[in-house]
C-alpha cells in the first residue's frame, strides 16, 4: 500500500456554512498520525493554520506522536479544552498564537524533543490562556522555542526537568504571576530576558552547571528579592537584574569572578518612569561571595555603586 504525507487542514465550508447548520467537533478530539483513505494510507505530520480555531466545543485535545507542525492559530479560541495540554515529542515547529485563548488549559505538559519557531521577542502562543496556571518541561527535551510560554498572565509555576542546557530567551517574559521556578541540573545557560517582568517572582536558585547568564535576564521583576547563582557561573550579561529595586542578596558561590556586561549587578535606577511609588524604597542588594575571594570580587568595575558590602560565605 502507498503511504503519504498530509496536513490536516480547516474545510472550507465551516467557513460558509451557516450558524445554524455549522457542525463542529465536539468532546474529546483526537489528531491521529495515521490516516487510511481507499487504498492509500497517509500520515498526517502538521496541523495547518487555524484548522481547528474558534471550536469552542472540544474539551479534550489529544495530539498523537508523529505530528511535527503545529502552524499559527491552529487551535486559538478553543476555549472549551481543559485540564492538561500534552504536546507530542516529535514536535518540531510551533506557530504564532497556537493555542491563544484556550482559557481553560490549566498545565501544558512540554516533550517535544526539538522544536523551533520563526518568531522572536514578541512571539505568543499560549496568550490569553488566563486558566494556565502551571507547565513542565519533560526529561529529553533538547531545544525550545524562543519565548514559549511569554505574555502567560496567569503561569505560577514552572518545573524543567533535568536534560535541558539551555533556557531561551524571552521564554517566561511578561509572565507576571510567576513566583515558582524549579531549574534542573544540566542547565548550562539562561537566554536574554529569559525571565523579564516577571513581578511575582521574589527568589532563583540557579544550579551549579549555569556558566552564562544572558543580558537583563531578570531585567524588571520588582519584587525579586533573592538570587543565588552556581559556583560554575564564568560570564553574565548586560543588566542582568537591572529594575530589580527590591533586590536584597545576590550570592555568587563562584571563586573566581565571572566575566560581567555593563552594570551587571545595578539593581535600581529611579526615573520619572518608574519612580518610587510605585517601585518602593529602592535599595543596594549586598553581595555574597566565597570568602577567600572577597577581594577579587572587589575589583569588579563600580560593585561599589552597585551593592551595599560584599560578605564572605
Amino acid at each position: 500500500h502507498l503511504q503519504r504525507r498530509a496536513t490536516l487542514v480547516r474545510p472550507p465550508e465551516w467557513e460558509s456554512a451557516q450558524p445554524d447548520t455549522l457542525v463542529l467537533p465536539q468532546g474529546t478530539l483526537t489528531i491521529p498520525a495515521k490516516v487510511r483513505h481507499g487504498m492509500l494510507n497517509y500520515t498526517i505530520t502538521t496541523i495547518s493554520r487555524r484548522a481547528f480555531a474558534g471550536c469552542t466545543d472540544i474539551t479534550k485535545l489529544n495530539i498523537s506522536e508523529g505530528i511535527e507542525r503545529i502552524e499559527n492559530d491552529a487551535f486559538a479560541g478553543c476555549t472549551g479544552i481543559a485540564d492538561t495540554l500534552d504536546i507530542p515529542t516529535t514536535l518540531q515547529w510551533i506557530g504564532q498564537n497556537a493555542f491563544a485563548g484556550c482559557k481553560r488549559i490549566a498545565h501544558v505538559r512540554w516533550r517535544a524533543i526539538r522544536c523551533s519557531s520563526d518568531g522572536g521577542e514578541n512571539d505568543c502562543f499560549f496568550h490569553d490562556c488566563r486558566g494556565l496556571h502551571s507547565v513542565s518541561v519533560e526529561s529529553g527535551v533538547e531545544v525550545m522555542p524562543t519565548a514559549l510560554f511569554s505574555f502567560v498572565d496567569s503561569l505560577e509555576s514552572a518545573t524543567i526537568a533535568e536534560g535541558l542546557t539551555f533556557l531561551p530567551d524571552y521564554i517566561f517574559s511578561k509572565s507576571l504571576l510567576l513566583k515558582e521556578v524549579n531549574l534542573p541540573t544540566t542547565l548550562k545557560s539562561i537566554g536574554t530576558q529569559a525571565f523579564h517582568c516577571c513581578a511575582a517572582l521574589q527568589e532563583i536558585t540557579l544550579p551549579d552547571s549555569v556558566t552564562k547568564i544572558g543580558d537583563m535576564a531578570f531585567y524588571l521583576c520588582p519584587k525579586l528579592q533573592k538570587v543565588t547563582i552556581g559556583n560554575n557561573i564564568n560570564e553574565m550579561g548586560e543588566k542582568v537584574f537591572w529594575m530589580c529595586g527590591q533586590m536584597e542578596r545576590i550570592t555568587i558561590k563562584a571563586p573566581i569572578p565571572p566575566k560581567m556586561g555593563e552594570k551587571a549587578l545595578q539593581c535600581n535606577i529611579l526615573t520619572d518612569n518608574y519612580p518610587v511609588e510605585l517601585w518602593g524604597n529602592l535599595v543596594r542588594p549586598v553581595l555574597y561571595v566565597p570568602k577567600e575571594s572577597i577581594v577579587e570580587y572587589r575589583k569588579i568595575p563600580k560593585i561599589k555603586e552597585y551593592c551595599a558590602r560584599i560578605r564572605g560565605l
